[in-house]
């Protein structure tokens, strides 16, 4: 009887610590042409969905967690191309509900993806949006594990709708992103997913030399 509830335990850590949407949910819908008064980017071609979601992640601690996002979908045609994967890391906010997921300033680079044809993820970090606990700023894991555990279980999510995408990947991010961004790059290089091809990256303004350049300008009498 001890070794089937150990078993029994072992099998709900694991099913757990895997990859899972726990909500998907619809937000707003948007048209092409209302993506591009909203943000002025006229190459929008697609109308947009905009989702909520919630999913299994991992921790500081190596156990299981749950984190949050925002998720922008193209509205593609019978004859449309499928749709490639773009992650954006939002930068550094000043308390955990200006995310992505609480419809953030930097949500509507998720418009603006979807609309040019992405489907296009906007991670809220550990510790952000509606997942528990504290944020761990800069930390490197998880801050990786927040984005490729949000893409991993939309991507079931979406083949369980039967939506047509494929699994080449963009990265960018701005700001602390450009941290997250290029921590995602490199987990994914360390780590490689079978069938995701990671094509292009574009770190941006990030601090990424902690411990010489960002440590010493934040201690030097310089103007930043």
């Amino acid at each position: 009887m001890k070794r089937y509830i150990l078993f029994c335990l072992f099998l709900a850590f694991q099913s757990l610590h895997a990859q899972e949407v726990l909500t998907f949910e619809l937000i707003e819908t948007f048209t092409a042409d209302e993506v591009r008064a909203q943000t002025g980017i006229q190459d929008a071609a697609y109308d947009v969905e905009l989702y909520t979601m919630t999913y299994t992640t991992t921790g500081t601690d190596g156990m299981p967690d749950t984190a949050s996002g925002s998720v922008a979908l193209p509205v593609l045609g019978m004859d449309d191309d499928p749709a490639p994967i773009l992650i954006y890391h939002h930068g550094t906010v000043n308390n955990r509900f200006d995310v992505p997921s609480q419809g953030s300033g930097e949500s509507q680079l998720g418009l603006i993806g979807a609309s040019i044809g992405y489907v296009t993820l906007l991670p809220d970090y550990l510790g952000m949006g509606t997942s528990r606990g504290y944020h761990p700023y800069l930390h490197v894991e998880t801050q990786a594990r927040s984005a490729i555990d949000q893409m991993i279980s939309t991507a079931a999510e979406l083949d369980a709708q039967d939506f047509a995408f494929e699994k080449r990947v963009f990265l960018t991010g701005y700001s602390q992103g450009g941290h997250a961004s290029a921590s995602t790059h490199y987990v994914m290089e360390q780590e490689p997913l079978p069938d995701y091809e990671l094509v292009a990256c574009s770190h941006l303004s990030g601090p990424y030399d902690l411990n010489g350049v960002t440590f010493n300008t934040v201690l030097s009498d310089d103007v930043y």
